[in-house]
């Protein structure tokens, strides 16, 4: 199997990028599965119990993940705007 690389996206700007679209890609599938399908196959009991209070906080760590990520992109977008030398050097040690 071919594994298809970004150069572009193997740094800082590339990590946040990633969490931000797995934040996405989990709220996502939080909406279709739990409150589009899972409201025609489980009663209200279960959507509204300890179910679906779980399913809530999955949903609310997905959505600060998002939310902070994007706070983090901007940031990043601010110093690289700011300082484009300085920023173009600087390196992430985990990519």
């Amino acid at each position: 199997s071919k594994r298809i690389t970004f150069r572009h996206l193997h740094n800082t700007f590339g990590a946040l990028c990633a969490v931000q679209s797995v934040s996405n890609i989990g709220i996502l599938l939080i909406f279709l599965l739990w409150c589009a399908i899972g409201s025609r196959i489980f009663d209200e009991d279960t959507l509204i119990g300890e179910p679906g209070k779980r399913i809530g906080h999955i949903a609310l760590l997905f959505q600060n993940a998002k939310m902070y990520a994007h706070l983090g992109v901007s940031i990043n977008r601010l110093f690289a705007i700011l300082f484009p030398f300085k920023y173009s050097g600087v390196s992430c040690p985990i990519m």
